[in-house]
């Protein structure tokens, strides 16, 4: 779930992401958006995509694999990591 709340300061927006939809309703956060895990397939072509082409190495292709699997498809998780 994604909540993006507008402030009181002009330009400026809070983004809260939460797996629970319930902790963003007790924040009293709308709207809320739904937002699914990404594939297996779609993570790893988004992690690649944001690592670049380290992740081709054969030294590091086996970690870059694991480390993309551990974001469990959670986009925020893989361009973070990534």
């Amino acid at each position: 779930m994604v909540f993006l709340q507008q402030t009181k300061y002009k330009g400026c927006k809070i983004l809260t992401t939460s797996r629970r939809l319930d902790v963003l309703k007790l924040m009293d956060s709308h709207p809320n958006i739904s937002i699914e895990t990404l594939k297996e397939d779609e993570a790893w072509n988004m992690f690649n995509k944001m690592a670049g082409r380290i992740v081709e190495r054969s030294d590091l292709e086996s970690t870059a694999v694991e480390v993309a699997k551990r974001c469990t498809g959670l986009p925020i998780a893989i361009a973070t990591m990534a």
